[in-house]
């Protein structure tokens, strides 16, 4: 009969390297995981930073022709697209843009006059 005992260390040292292994592994897949959320994050901030400055220019504009008085826009128009850009403003003011703004202290400090 062969002694288990001359196995335990060879064994032990195939754990060890497996479980070294599995580790790195999750570690670079983990890694990869944030990088992609990361990136995602930044694209959902400059998203988020466009859609305000194109809605607040179309703020501008209806502002100018219900000024003009031309009956181009009404009151509900000008409502409307405050209403617009007041949401785009929310998305800084409380959701994951905000979490990355509050990081650039000079960014968060604009929203939070606006």
């Amino acid at each position: 009969m062969t002694s288990w005992r001359g196995y335990v260390r060879p064994l032990a040292y195939v754990l060890i390297f497996a479980a070294v292994l599995g580790t790195a592994v999750a570690f670079l897949l983990m890694r990869g995981g944030i990088d992609a959320m990361r990136e995602r994050s930044q694209n959902n901030l400059l998203w988020s930073a466009t859609q305000l400055s194109l809605e607040a220019g179309r703020l501008e504009a209806t502002l100018l022709a219900y000024e003009r008085g031309d009956g181009s826009a009404t009151a509900a128009d000008v409502n409307l697209r405050f209403d617009i850009v007041w949401s785009r403003v929310e998305v800084f003011r409380r959701g994951t843009a905000a979490q990355m703004l509050r990081d650039m202290p000079a960014a968060y400090e604009t929203v939070t006059l606006l």
